[in-house]
């Protein structure tokens, strides 16, 4: 195990909060009539939207896809039907592309393909399947994950890092994740040491969390 590391004392220490929903576990949240769907959700241009007014569209589904520069596909969150295809307000770009699904509570789930035995596939081929996921980064910027685990050749990576830090106030939706999803925040890490081609890999987790640690 990794030595306890620390900061040295100083800078902003506000109060935590965590404790009013640190033992609440993750909940789905009902369904809603319409969703709108911002086409510029990631760093770079935005992707170009593949549907049209009142198609059809299943849970999955590509909406959009990416013409140029950085960027990932984004896929239907739910079953329905589109019922727009303009622009919405963006709170960056003031404005956006978008695409609104008027959603389908009737329309049965989809079953999703996993490939259970991901270790028969090469690094390239999981690299091109988390592209094609539309997998982006949370905290701000949304850079495309694909771009991360593809580092140039001159900056080799040799330790893959796991932030579960969130050492923000209030928020707790790593630490639920980090009870609720251990096992597959395991796996996940073994796909992307595979796709990276190293072994090493280091989990962060503040000592304010010891239930996720122990996990």
């Amino acid at each position: 195990m990794s030595a306890h590391l620390t900061f040295p004392k100083g800078g902003v220490h506000p109060p935590e909060a965590k404790e009013l929903t640190e033992q609440l576990a993750v909940e789905t949240m009902p369904l809603p009539a319409e969703l709108e769907l911002i086409l510029g959700q990631h760093i770079g241009a935005p992707c170009t939207p593949v549907v049209k007014r009142k198609q059809e569209i299943a849970e999955g589904e590509l909406v959009a896809e990416v013409k140029r520069g950085l960027g990932v596909p984004l896929h239907a969150p739910a079953a329905g039907s589109i019922k727009a295809v303009g622009t919405s307000a963006h709170p960056i770009r003031v404005s956006a592309p978008s695409v609104t699904i008027k959603t389908d509570p009737e329309a049965a789930a989809s079953t999703w393909e996993v490939d259970a035995d991901w270790q028969q596939l090469s690094a390239e081929e999981l690299l091109q399947k988390v592209h094609q996921a539309g997998i982006i980064g949370i905290g701000g910027a949304g850079f495309p994950t694909h771009v991360k685990l593809n580092p140039p050749a001159d900056s080799p990576v040799d330790t893959l890092l796991l932030n579960g830090a969130e050492c923000e106030p209030y928020i707790t939706a790593d630490h639920r994740m980090m009870l609720e999803k251990a096992e597959e925040i395991v796996e996940g890490a073994k796909i992307l040491l595979r796709i990276l081609g190293i072994n090493a890999c280091a989990i962060g987790i503040e000592d304010n969390k010891p239930d996720a640690i122990s996990t």
